[in-house]
């Protein structure tokens, strides 16, 4: 659902983790919003999370997209190495 602000429309989509105002101005994530983007990613998709990441990247290199392609080779980096916590989330007992 898009957040309606003073700036206007916020466009935050999982396929390409940047985020879109309604000008058309286009802003990249910070470290931290990646992160947590790569440690919920790594939870859904677990042992094909960088595959899946690897292969959307290319998928955006080759559209020319080579901006996208870096957050999401970045975000299969963070994986790989152990940068985020994989662990599924646990839910205390009522």
């Amino acid at each position: 659902m898009p957040w309606t602000g003073h700036t206007g429309i916020l466009r935050a989509t999982s396929a390409d983790l940047s985020i879109v105002f309604e000008g058309g101005e286009k802003m990249m994530p910070n470290e931290a919003d990646l992160l947590a983007y790569a440690t919920g990613f790594a939870r859904r998709h677990r042992d094909y999370a960088v595959p899946y990441a690897r292969e959307y990247a290319e998928k955006l290199r080759s559209c020319g997209d080579r901006e996208g392609c870096a957050v999401w080779h970045r975000v299969a980096d963070a994986i790989a190495n152990g940068e985020v916590d994989t662990a599924p989330v646990t839910r205390a007992a009522a």
